[in-house]
Parts: C-alpha cells; sequence; structure tokens
C-alpha cells in the first residue's frame, strides 16, 4: 500500500509530466473510439463488402501504427522524467521489482483516469463527426447510434499495446543501473539508420527530380503517385543527411563569429539527425496520405476515411515529433548551463531556443509542403480540384505542425530558461 501511496503522490507532485502523459493516453483513446465508428458504422457502409474493402483496411492498419509510435515516443519521453524518482529509489535499496512495479502503478493510475474520460469524449466528437458526414453523404440517420464494436475495439487496442510498453518500462529499469541514471548517458541515441547509404548531395538530387517530374508528367492525379514518392524520399533526406551536413560546414566555417546562430544550428543540425526515424515516417506519410485522398475524391466513404485518418496520422506524427524532442531537451540542459557559465545570457538563450524550434518546425512544413503545393497548384489549374479544397489540404497540413512547434518552444523555456532565472534569483 506504500509502494501505491508514493507512485500516487509523485504523480501529484509532477502533474505537469503526468498530464503530458495522460492527455497523449486520453488522444489516443478519442482517436480509436471515432475512428473504430466511422469504419463500423452500419449508416455509412455499403453492405458487408465495405468491412472487407483492402484499401479501408490498409488505411485503419496504418493508423494504429502511428497510434503505435506515438505511444512509444511518449512513454520514452515519460521514462526520462521518471529517472530523479528511479534513481532515488535505487539508492535507497529498492529491488528491480518494487521498481518496475512503481512505474506500472502510475501508468495504470493515468490510464484509469484518462480511459473513461476519453471514451465518452470520443462518444461524442463522434456524433458530431457521424452529423458531418451524413449532411455531405445525404444520409438519413441518427447520428447518435454507434455500434459496440468502436468501444471494444479501443479496448482491445489498449489491452494489446498497454503490456507491450510494461515490458518495454521493465526493460529500461533492467538496463539501467544507478551509475546509469547519475548521468545523461541513459537517454536513448538511437544509431539505426533509416535513409539509404547516399552522399548528401544526391537528395538534391531527388528532390530536384521529383519536381521535373510533377512538371513533365500529364496532369493526372494516378501518374502522381511516382513523383510523391521521389519527393518525400528526396525531402526526407534533405532534412536527416543534406541540411544537418550543410549546417555542420556552416557552423565551423562561417558562423563562428555568431553566438547565437553558432548553438542554435549546432541543436538544429543534431536534432535533425537523431529524429531521422520520425522525420522520414512524416515526410512519405504526409505526402502520400494526400495523394490518396485526392485519388480517392469521387468516393464519398472513402474519402472522407482517408481524410480522417490523414488528420489523426497528422496529429500523432507531430505529437511524436514533439516528444522526441522534449527527451533532446533533456539531453543538453547541461551543456546549455554550461554554456550560461561561460558567459551565454538568458536573452541570448531565449533567441536561441526561438531560432531552433522555428527552423526545425519550419523546415518539417517547408519541404514535403513543397510538394504538396506543386501539386494542389497543378490539379487547380487543370480545374480537377477547387480552390476551397487546396486551403483545407494547406490548412491541415500546416496546423498540427505550428501547434506543436508553440508547445514544444513553451517547454523549451519552462525547462531551460526558467531553471536558469532561478538560479540567477538564488545567486
Amino acid at each position: 500500500m506504500g509502494l501505491v501511496r508514493f507512485a500516487y503522490k509523485m504523480l501529484l507532485r509532477k502533474r505537469k509530466e503526468s498530464l503530458a502523459y495522460g492527455l497523449m493516453l486520453f488522444f489516443l483513446v478519442i482517436t480509436t473510439v471515432i475512428l473504430s465508428d466511422v469504419v463500423n458504422n452500419p449508416s455509412i457502409r455499403h453492405g458487408e463488402a465495405y468491412m472487407g474493402d483492402f484499401l479501408i483496411t490498409f488505411i485503419i492498419f496504418i493508423v494504429i501504427c502511428f497510434s503505435s509510435v506515438m505511444l512509444y515516443f511518449a512513454n520514452d519521453a515519460f521514462l526520462q522524467l521518471k529517472s530523479e524518482e528511479l534513481l532515488i529509489m535505487g539508492m535507497s535499496g529498492q529491488s528491480f521489482l518494487a521498481i518496475t512495479s512503481y512505474l506500472w502503478l502510475q501508468i495504470m493510475m493515468l490510464l484509469i483516469a484518462f480511459l473513461p474520460l476519453g471514451l465518452c469524449t470520443g462518444y461524442f466528437m463522434a456524433v458530431g463527426i457521424n452529423k458531418v458526414m451524413f449532411i455531405l453523404m445525404h444520409i438519413h440517420a441518427s447520428p447518435f447510434f454507434q455500434p459496440l464494436h468502436c468501444f471494444l475495439y479501443t479496448g482491445l487496442f489498449f489491452l494489446v499495446l498497454i503490456p507491450v510498453i510494461l515490458l518495454i518500462d521493465a526493460g529500461f529499469v533492467y538496463r539501467h543501473n544507478i551509475a546509469d541514471l547519475l548521468h545523461e548517458d541513459h537517454i536513448r541515441n538511437d544509431s539505426n539508420v533509416v535513409m539509404l547509404h547516399l552522399p548528401s548531395s544526391a537528395y538534391i538530387i531527388i528532390a530536384l527530380l521529383a519536381i521535373v517530374m510533377f512538371l513533365t508528367v500529364p496532369v493526372d492525379i494516378d501518374r502522381y503517385a511516382m513523383p510523391c514518392m521521389v519527393g518525400a524520399i528526396g525531402s526526407a533526406g534533405m532534412l536527416v543527411k543534406t541540411i544537418p551536413h550543410f549546417l555542420k560546414k556552416q557552423t565551423s566555417l562561417h558562423l563562428i563569429d555568431n553566438k547565437i546562430a553558432l548553438v542554435s544550428m549546432s541543436f538544429l543540425s543534431e536534432v535533425l539527425k537523431k529524429a531521422k526515424h520520425i522525420i522520414t515516417i512524416y515526410c512519405i506519410a504526409t505526402i502520400m496520405m494526400i495523394h490518396m485522398i485526392m485519388t480517392l475524391k469521387d468516393d464519398p466513404v472513402e474519402s472522407l476515411v482517408a481524410a480522417h485518418a490523414y488528420i489523426i496520422t497528422s496529429l500523432l506524427l507531430s505529437v511524436s515529433m514533439m516528444y522526441l524532442y522534449r527527451s533532446m531537451i533533456l539531453k543538453r540542459k547541461m551543456a546549455i548551463i554550461n554554456l550560461y557559465k561561460v558567459g551565454y545570457m538568458l536573452s541570448q538563450f531565449k533567441k536561441i531556443i526561438k531560432q531552433e524550434v522555428m527552423s526545425f518546425f519550419g523546415l518539417l512544413i517547408a519541404l514535403p509542403g513543397l510538394y504538396i503545393i506543386i501539386m494542389l497548384l497543378l490539379l487547380l489549374m487543370n480545374h480537377t480540384i477547387s480552390l476551397s479544397f487546396v486551403m483545407i489540404v494547406m490548412v491541415i497540413n500546416i496546423l498540427p505542425p505550428v501547434i506543436m512547434a508553440l508547445m514544444t518552444w513553451r517547454y523549451y523555456r519552462q525547462s531551460i530558461i526558467v531553471e536558469l532565472e532561478e538560479g540567477v534569483k538564488d545567486e
């Protein structure tokens, strides 16, 4: 009972970190409920064949995969924030089982708190989505009806995913001893390679090739699949290899006298390289799913499901990016404190943080967005799509990264600047 009380008190003591993880669980529950309702609602399903449609099943599978990725990154960030508590428990003589049980208890408490809230919120949001879909599809049915499957599938999703997360947490405790937790080296350093083994300049050629392909092939959405894939690979390679290589040269040759740009661009290069997996997934998913939405625009059910899946996927990937960024902020905290000790001012750190975060999310929007804009403009000039459709797609594409950029910037300032300001006051 003492361990349960301690886990509960520590959740309340670090309520901001606990709330961030709880909101992620809350969002996942809502996502699963809404998506299950869209797929299983008999009012919008065209017979039993709709349930077996390969494309719809594939879309749902993609969203579930992205949900799992999001939970993994959020859990990883949650573990980093718990390092101090785990260190205290280890130094006080607690066993592996006790430390692991402490983490499990906290996650289950958050799940118990946010799962019912997510189910209720997801139900009412699904009602609103049903109402919109019924109006667009001219369906005369009650939007309040939802099959039991949407709640069963949500429960099954977490029934499978939560034990996996608990095993990951147990592995984290098993792998990291007190000596590891005393240093920041325990923060995950992923060295696996996602991109092809090509020179950094090769991705510039690939990115330009995609633009040439868009401008030379006939204006037809079906013919744009290959240019989209080439553009996705080119933009991802530019982000994770070409730009970091360029920034490394710039910081060593031209930015050595610019104290703000030197640090911010060095941090930016590090983030782009460390986040290569999620950046690659983001570029490919964003471009290819928008292409899929336009391919299915003549089928109201499939296009709505694809649009819904794209919005969810974009949000999931943006949030995953934010959690990964938060983990890296923890790792570089000591480096920033050392820079402060050697003469950097608080006002300079504020500019560094703003420049780094804006550059990262700006690049994340701009490079994949370039191909999306080219494709949309070509189709618009050919009268294949409307201007309103172009505006909606652009807003949906830009809004999630912008929101995550603001949240990341705010967390960055609170984690670094506030701590430094408190140190100045103490002095």
